[in-house]
């Protein structure tokens, strides 16, 4: 439970205005949010550690100026999803998600990014989520859950994947827009 409500981390290249998680683990779980925070990347969550979020926990209304409004996942960061909400967050890039980063992985196993009316996350590009980089690995898996309508000024209203990996088995990718 708890709230992580209103911060920013207002510095050029700082990340994380609700959580930063440079190493270890952070678990967030039952009602839990993280909301109406600001950062250059990752509005709501930097993580290049290990992030565990489940039982109904949200990141909503978060921003970030560059890269991953709700959350940004890079240098080998680990973040595991169920059954949760990644909702009305904004970026450049990765409204709801961004991964990037040599071996960063991104695990959805239920829950939802995005929804309707104002719940959908919003960038240029990946309104829901963006998986980028060249060389390594950048893995997003999608086992359940739901990517909806999110919205892109550009590209990949729900998911742009560029040279990375987005595996899907199961779940729903629907209601999403794009340029």
């Amino acid at each position: 439970g708890g709230n992580i409500i209103g911060n920013s981390a207002t510095e050029n290249g700082v990340g994380g205005g609700g959580v930063y998680v440079g190493g270890g683990t952070f678990t967030m779980e039952g009602d839990a949010s993280i909301t109406g925070n600001t950062a250059e990347y990752g509005g709501g969550v930097y993580n290049s550690g290990t992030f565990k979020m489940s039982e109904a926990a949200s990141i909503k209304g978060n921003s970030a100026s560059a890269y991953g409004g709700g959350v940004y996942v890079c240098d080998g960061g680990k973040f595991e999803m169920s059954g949760d909400s990644i909702t009305g967050n904004s970026a450049f890039e990765g409204g709801g998600v961004y991964v990037t980063g040599t071996t960063s992985m991104f695990t959805m196993s239920g829950g939802t990014i995005g929804g309707t009316g104002d719940e959908g996350n919003e960038a240029k590009n990946g309104g829901g989520v963006f998986v980028y980089g060249y060389g390594g690995v950048r893995t997003f898996t999608m086992m359940g859950g739901n990517i909806t309508g999110n919205s892109a000024g550009e590209f990949g209203g729900g998911v742009c994947v560029g040279g990375c990996t987005f595996e899907m088995s199961g779940g729903s990718i629907t209601g999403n827009s794009a340029k």
